[in-house]
């Protein structure tokens, strides 16, 4: 299983205005990926959104779905199939 996260903070000068963080891991034919962010708003700092990212490679073809969150509910969602030549 290989994995990666990642961390990215925004407005240190002024104070935290932006947060975001990464994790996506990789077994075999399935990877997924999240993200979350956090940013100020109205002098106050909260969550801003939830990617969620899930692939299935089966050579030749992909599927991968898809789905975004903020802090109203389920913005876009997706389910994509392709096939990789």
């Amino acid at each position: 299983m290989k994995g990666a996260f990642s961390i990215s903070a925004t407005g240190l000068e002024k104070g935290l205005t932006g947060l975001s963080m990464r994790l996506s891991l990789t077994q075999g034919l399935f990877s997924a990926g999240t993200s979350v962010a956090y940013a100020e708003s109205a002098d106050q700092f909260r969550f801003a959104s939830l990617a969620t990212q899930l692939t299935y490679r089966l050579s030749p073809g992909v599927v991968s779905i898809q789905a975004l969150f903020s802090r109203y509910g389920l913005t876009h969602a997706a389910v994509t199939a392709g096939v990789t030549f």
